[in-house]
Formats: structure tokens, C-alpha cells, sequence
């Protein structure tokens, strides 16, 4: 249980460093984050307690329809993955020098795969959903006949379109992001689990 917890707490931490890069790198950031920025634009409270607010919000529908998802790491990523990327990417953007574009593309790329493999190492504890990862899981619940990598793929393109209506701005990283997170979270999360827990979780 320790190692679960363990690989949850890390795997966030991964997540909102990975993220703060991406948004250092200022070639888009992913379609969760676009769309709490884009909220945090007419809120101005902070994109981490936009996160925390709007995951808590999520938690709702949640609990109501598959409360068996619920666990630590549901708690963790909602009250806690926000604020890493608030002061991760504040921490780069002061601290890193203004690099060229092609130095950003290939940061931008290893932050990407960061991000898949912090989101890996969180799931692979099988501890829990995050809120809105939930969301395309729980379209899948009452609506079996869309599939969950269907359901994902609509969730983050419509993010990405709902941050950008209120604000936000768009790149070549979101667009990545919306058609690449889900398979690569999947590789990364089947890969921890056979390293690390000898098994591999089916949803």
C-alpha cells in the first residue's frame, strides 16, 4: 500500500512540473489546464484554486455515479496537482532563460512525455481517478455504445475550445496533448504496472 501511495503522490508531482514546462515553453498546454486558464481568466482566483475548485466541482457526478473510482489519488490530484503547475510554471518562467523556438519545441516534446509518464506512474497505484480524468469513464458508464477513447478525445477537444472561447491560448502542444495524452497515458500506466506491480489493471 505504501508504494501505491508513494507512486500516486510522485506521479502528480511529475504531472504539474511536466505541465509547468509546457507552459514556460508558451507553445500551449494541455486541454484541462487551457480550459481552467481560460476560467481563470474572468475568475482571476488562481489557476490552482480554479483546478482545485473546478475538480471539486467534478467530484460531484462523480461520486454520484461511480463512487467506486474514488480514492486517495482522487483526492490527491484534485487538491493538490493544480498548485504544482501554478508555481512549477511560475518557477520557470522566472527563473529559465527565454530560449529559441526550436529549443522550445524540444522541450515542449519532452514535457509532454513527462506529463504521460507522471500520469502513468500516478494511475499504475491504482488509488483512484482524478475528477475530470473520470469524465470520458463516466459518459462510458451511462452511454456504453461511446467508447471510453471516443469519449476522451470529444472531453479535451471541447476543453481546448471552451479555454480558447474564454481566453486562453491555443498551440501546437494543446493539439498534441488532446490527440496523444490518452493512448500514451495508456502505454505508460500498462508499463509501471507490470514493472512495478506485477500486474496490469484493467478499467
Amino acid at each position: 500500500m505504501a508504494k501505491r501511495v508513494f507512486f500516486v503522490i510522485l506521479g502528480n508531482i511529475i504531472i504539474g512540473i511536466g505541465i509547468g514546462l509546457t507552459v514556460y515553453c508558451d507553445l500551449g498546454i494541455d486541454p484541462s489546464t487551457t480550459f481552467f486558464s481560460g476560467i481563470n481568466n474572468i475568475a482571476n482566483i488562481g489557476l490552482g484554486n480554479c483546478i482545485a475548485l473546478g475538480n471539486a466541482l467534478l467530484f460531484i457526478p462523480m461520486f454520484m455515479i461511480d463512487h467506486k473510482t474514488i480514492h486517495l489519488g482522487t483526492f490527491v490530484n484534485m487538491l493538490g496537482v493544480g498548485y504544482v503547475i501554478q508555481y512549477a510554471s511560475q518557477f520557470f518562467i522566472a527563473n529559465l532563460p527565454v530560449l529559441s523556438l526550436p529549443i522550445r519545441f524540444i522541450i515542449m516534446f519532452i514535457a509532454i512525455i513527462i506529463v504521460c509518464t507522471g500520469c502513468g506512474i500516478y494511475l499504475s497505484g491504482n488509488l483512484g481517478q482524478a475528477p475530470w480524468d473520470s469524465l470520458a469513464h463516466l459518459v462510458n458508464i451511462k452511454f456504453p455504445n461511446i467508447k471510453y477513447s471516443t469519449g476522451r478525445m470529444v472531453q479535451d477537444i471541447s476543453a481546448l475550445f471552451l479555454g480558447f472561447l474564454l481566453g486562453a491560448q491555443l498551440g501546437v502542444c494543446s493539439f498534441i496533448f488532446a490527440f496523444c495524452l490518452g493512448p500514451g497515458i495508456q502505454v505508460f500506466k500498462q508499463l509501471f504496472e507490470r514493472i512495478f506491480f506485477k500486474e496490469v489493471i484493467t478499467e
